[in-house]
């Protein structure tokens, strides 16, 4: 696209995009998120996963949001809509993926913004 053009994007009820909310593999960490969608702060949680796992949010042009590592002691995280700049993150929809050696499981999250 130009600068400048958009497109619209048409999203059917249970319908996963691109393994975007389909089951995770076996072994894979179990990402859980709520509020989804959220506002002012959304909670990521990992379970079934015995390892270290990095939780990444990215907006829909692929640019990373942020990153986070997630150890064995430290199994979820807040997220106030803040990018890895310390910038506010623009209402929209975002994707949120949780990888380990194991394997990798990915979410749609609609961000409303900040209170």
């Amino acid at each position: 696209l130009a600068a400048g053009d958009f497109r619209l994007l048409r999203v059917l009820p249970g319908l996963a995009m691109a393994g975007v909310d389909a089951a995770p593999p076996s072994g894979a960490p179990m990402l859980t998120v709520s509020p989804n969608p959220g506002r002012g702060v959304m909670r990521f949680a990992i379970r079934d996963s015995p390892a270290s796992v990095r939780l990444e949010i990215f907006d829909l042009a692929g640019r990373s949001v942020g990153s986070h590592e997630l150890d064995e002691a430290n199994r979820s995280r807040s997220w106030r809509g803040e990018h890895g700049s310390g910038a506010s993150a623009c209402a929209g929809l975002y994707l949120v993926r949780a990888s380990s050696a194991q394997g990798v499981s990915s979410r749609r999250i609609v961000w409303l913004g900040s209170d």
